[in-house]
């Protein structure tokens, strides 16, 4: 009887988030024998029909053709278009430790859906360490398959997943596009200042508490003060800083920024508010791109780029107070 693991991935087109990441083959190193693997224990609590749709058909295989299942792999919210999976990585850990040569997928796509990593395990790394593959809702079996199966078929496959993931990614691409041109905000969380409409995700309203602490900056800025004398008084009447403030009011924030000073106000916290438009009614997107549908890696556009409405989001600040706001000092006493 031939052991074998499973394994199994659901991305954000099969309902849930979906994540990048970079690969880190050090990351091998780290495995251990919990064989169940998730994108977000927080925000993902349970396994997904869809996974439980692998389940079974494997679980039907496994019994029809008596192999013996050892262990099962799964990745939740993680994209095909990068390895670096948490549960995909353990799993090439695991076999290795447990001298366990056979992966069993419902398909290939579930492998991956980069058409150059993917033939490169395929045709490179699994051959090279004794690993047998089987796909089966491809009908594919490395033990079994013939020269045109292992030249021809599957890199067709892999190359239809491949397209598969691109299209995805412009239609999600054009979709934005369309949204952020209508006025319609489309970011995860909602500038500091608002909050989203109940009744319209894409739509902000003011968060009074926030939008108080903000027309607080400005005349604070008008009235002479500087970025570092405004955070000194902030942190001294203990206002909490739009991080804090953001995660007492919403337990699934998080921000690429994060780091433990954030805590407190700091001096570039405020002027990256004093510097946003937003609160002058003009909603501003589109500022970053990614490179590519297989690269988490944005780049940062000119402003003459962006995607910018006026009078789609309630102002909180006159345009002539963002102006003044952004004079220097200096320049002030010119005027």
């Amino acid at each position: 009887m031939v052991e074998c693991v499973t394994y199994l991935r659901v991305s954000k087109n099969d309902g849930l988030r979906e994540r990048d990441y970079t690969f880190n083959s050090k990351d091998m190193a780290n495995v251990n024998d919990n064989a169940v693997c998730s994108a977000d224990n927080n925000t993902i609590s349970s396994i997904t029909n869809s996974v439980e749709n692998q389940r079974k058909l494997l679980e039907r295989f496994i019994l029809k053709n008596d192999f013996k299942h050892i262990a099962e792999f799964v990745d939740e919210g993680y994209t095909g278009t990068n390895f670096n999976r948490p549960g995909f990585i353990k799993m090439l850990g695991w076999i290795e430790k447990n001298n366990v040569r056979c992966i069993m997928v419902k398909d290939l796509s579930r492998l991956g859906r980069d058409y150059i990593e993917t033939g490169r395990l395929l045709e490179y790394y699994f051959p090279m360490n004794n690993i047998r593959v089987i796909s089966v809702s491809d009908g594919y079996d490395s033990d079994k398959a013939d020269y045109h199966e292992r030249k021809i078929t599957v890199p067709l496959l892999n190359l239809l997943n491949d397209s598969y993931a691109r299209d995805i990614s412009c239609k999600v691409r054009y979709s934005q596009k369309v949204k952020r041109e209508s006025g319609k905000y489309i970011g995860a969380f909602a500038v500091y200042g608002y909050k989203k409409s109940d009744s319209d995700k894409n739509r902000l309203v003011i968060d009074d508490v926030a939008a108080k602490v903000v027309k607080q900056i400005f005349d604070m800025r008008i009235a002479g003060y500087s970025a570092e004398k405004i955070v000194r008084a902030f942190n001294e009447e203990k206002i909490l800083s739009p991080y804090m403030y953001k995660k007492a009011n919403n337990s699934n924030y998080k921000t690429s920024f994060a780091n433990s000073e954030m805590s407190v106000w700091k001096p570039y916290s405020v002027r990256r508010i004093l510097n946003n438009e937003i609160y002058t009614g003009v909603l501003q997107q589109g500022k970053t791109r990614k490179i590519n549908y297989k690269l988490n890696k944005r780049i940062n556009l000119n402003k003459e780029e962006w995607v910018c409405c006026e009078e789609t989001v309630p102002a909180i600040i006159s345009k002539e107070q963002f102006m003044y706001a952004n004079i220097s000092l200096s320049n002030r006493k010119k005027m």
